[in-house]
């Protein structure tokens, strides 16, 4: 989804530092987002991952019956430690950029007809977003399964601004572990949902839950459940 996690934060998945690579691979992930309570179908998430030597790509693209409405993209290379990031949402006009500056890092955000805004953040060592999630759970794999925690400073792109997280794993198997990512700020923790996900020892993701802006109608945000299946396809 990787989605938002409240009224404007997506979970949804950029984190610094490039993820080794191998010689080349492409690895795919599809799901199906269905609402936590009702269990209605929201949406399908297919995802298309390619690594080579220098760059990293991560595609999504969303449908609604067999219908594309909204794409995203991230894409890691060795002129940046932190990746570009663009969503489009075609159906809603919502438009996100995340792009690594001299300066720091460019956050763009549109809703709709409304007017295009961006800001510029000085830079941090801890941002992420949206894949980079995942990527930081991956980088602190044996940190993370010993007990510790790990601090993130997640990209808002609709608030043009970041906000702290801490990552742990609540329950861990053979074969599975949970992370929980939830903001460090008590007060925010009592307005904001966690982010849950699962991976396998693979360290592949494998399910997820939260709240995110990935959405058909324009209605905002929705909380959503995403149980994944992935394959390598090259």
């Amino acid at each position: 989804m990787i989605a938002a996690l409240f009224s404007f934060l997506w979970i949804g998945l950029g984190f610094l530092g490039n993820p080794a690579s191998p010689a080349s691979m492409q690895y795919q992930r599809t799901g199906d987002a269905v609402h936590p309570n009702s269990g209605v179908d929201l949406f399908t998430e297919r995802t298309r991952v390619q690594e080579d030597a220098n760059t990293r790509t991560v595609h999504s693209k969303y449908y609604k019956s067999n219908q594309l409405f909204a794409s995203k993209t991230m894409v890691w290379d060795t002129q940046n430690t932190l990746p570009s990031y663009t969503f489009k949402n075609q159906h809603t006009g919502e438009k996100e950029v995340i792009k690594p500056t001299k300066e720091g890092v460019l956050v763009g955000y549109q809703n709709g007809n409304s007017t295009w805004k961006e800001k510029i953040l000085p830079k941090k060592d801890n941002y992420a977003y949206d894949e980079g999630l995942v990527e930081a759970v991956k980088n602190n794999w044996s940190a993370l399964r010993s007990g510790e925690s790990l601090s993130l400073a997640i990209i808002v792109p609709s608030r043009l601004d970041y906000y702290n997280f801490s990552v742990t794993v609540t329950e861990q198997q053979k074969n599975l572990i949970t992370v929980v990512i939830a903001p460090e700020n008590f007060w925010l923790r009592q307005l904001v949902s966690p982010i849950t996900m699962e991976f396998n020892a693979e360290k592949k993701l494998t399910y997820i839950s939260g709240v995110t802006n990935v959405n058909y109608s324009d209605s905002g945000t929705q909380p959503v459940q995403i149980s994944y299946t992935g394959k390598r396809i090259s």
